[in-house]
């Protein structure tokens, strides 16, 4: 005989820990009782970038804010852009109460008609060349069923009268996995497997709708796991109260400067340190850099070949013949310490199997080790002593010879088998 017994305080603190994400959410939302327990938990997000105008990817589910419109006669043709976009989950900018975006420049009437004057001549030129013509014709006739429906709702903003629909504020949440066919035509708020669906009045900017969203499926947790997170310039905004632990961050072009007060007071790199970090020279000697496990870097630092950090990577599109020699020599120079590891990404065609040949003769009488062929494991490498303890290893990692490494090792070690 099963037992009706309510589960006790530990048995729900393991219980949520291993729900799934949304479910814990969902259940938090709906039981008051549980929430500051479930925000105790620590929550693991695949990837989430905290962006006011993204989509919330949150594990296995994909939350959306957006304004959807409704018209007031079911019957009332809907134009095919709105259709998509309610069907998408709304539309992603904000918009006045004929549906015009802010700052959307009116064109004079009489430039509308003229305008619809050249389309509707245009068509009837079409008509005549039938039907080769077919496709242009139908790209003018959508083009003026278009321009109508601007001139229809330019109209009735003139003369102050009320559209024919109303904007409602949209949160769509659907399984990740079917996000490419978002939603079936839906007009009325619905929960239909796949499908989760619930409208506000449109009363508040879309913006402020997304960091209230934010603030309630992220705010005041202890802990949030993220795997993957990008900074960028768009508007960003991290919940309040939580700390974030990320494993790999992304920070995006003249991004750090704009953001990093934000990413001091959230984001835990100091007891938790990134494992890599994908950056520019703007944060090269900030802690959040100097304490990740491995710096992703396109181009060449100022200052190269003085390099700081133990393990970088560096993308480059264009011959590093001249920066390798340059940090083989410096790193020779410097005798730097075993472990510091540097991997270049090259995406540039050139005979790379030369840049071995030519770090051997410029360093010939520290030469241990030459190899210039390929197998499964490297291609063309070279090992040049460095001190009585260690050595330097510079190596194509596998056959097809797309990443190359400078590698300090103990005396006598083999080349690293690399799997990429």
């Amino acid at each position: 005989m099963s037992s009706k017994k309510p589960l006790s305080y530990p048995n729900w603190q393991c219980v949520i820990k291993y729900m799934n994400s949304n479910t814990r959410i969902l259940l938090s939302q709906h039981c008051p009782e549980l929430r500051r327990l479930e925000k105790s938990i620590p929550l693991k997000v695949r990837s989430f970038d905290f962006c006011c105008q993204d989509l919330i990817f949150l594990n296995d589910s994909v939350y959306r804010v957006g304004i959807f419109r409704q018209y007031h006669d079911k019957n009332c043709e809907i134009p095919e852009d709105i259709q998509w976009y309610n069907n998408n989950g709304g539309m992603r900018g904000d918009v006045d109460k004929y549906g015009f975006p802010s700052g959307y420049l009116q064109m004079d009437d009489d430039d509308l008609q003229k305008e619809k004057k050249k389309i509707q001549k245009r068509i009837k030129k079409l008509k005549k060349k039938l039907p080769g013509s077919a496709r242009r014709l139908k790209c003018a006739v959508e083009t003026l069923k278009y321009l109508n429906e601007i001139i229809f709702r330019f109209d009735l903003q003139s003369r102050n009268l009320e559209p024919p629909f109303t904007h409602y504020l949209q949160l769509s949440i659907t399984p990740n996995s079917q996000f490419a066919k978002f939603a079936k035509d839906s007009i009325t708020s619905r929960k239909n497997g796949a499908l989760r669906t619930e409208r506000l009045f449109y009363k508040q900017p879309l913006q402020n709708a997304q960091k209230y969203l934010i603030d309630k499926l992220f705010g005041g947790r202890s802990q949030i796991f993220i795997c993957y997170m990008v900074i960028s310039l768009y508007d960003q905004h991290f919940p309040l109260g939580s700390l974030l632990r990320v494993q790999h961050l992304n920070i995006g072009s003249y991004s750090f400067v704009h953001s990093q007060a934000k990413l001091e007071s959230v984001v835990d790199y100091r007891n938790y340190p990134l494992k890599t970090l994908s950056s520019c020279w703007e944060e090269l000697n900030h802690p959040i850099a100097t304490t990740a496990q491995k710096l992703l870097f396109t181009g060449l630092p100022p200052g190269f070949p003085l390099i700081r950090h133990r393990n970088v990577q560096f993308t480059c599109y264009f011959d590093i013949t001249d920066p390798v020699q340059q940090l083989v020599q410096h790193m020779l120079n410097t005798k730097k310490n075993i472990g510091v590891c540097y991997a270049f990404r090259c995406d540039f065609d050139f005979e790379k199997t030369e840049l071995i040949d030519e770090i051997k003769e410029t360093h010939e009488e520290k030469v241990k080790l030459f190899e210039n062929s390929r197998n499964n494991k490297f291609s063309s490498c070279v090992v040049l002593q460095m001190t009585e303890t260690s050595d330097l290893f510079v190596y194509w990692t596998n056959e097809k010879m797309n990443y190359l490494k400078i590698e300090v090792l103990p005396s006598g070690s083999p080349v690293p088998i690399e799997h990429d």
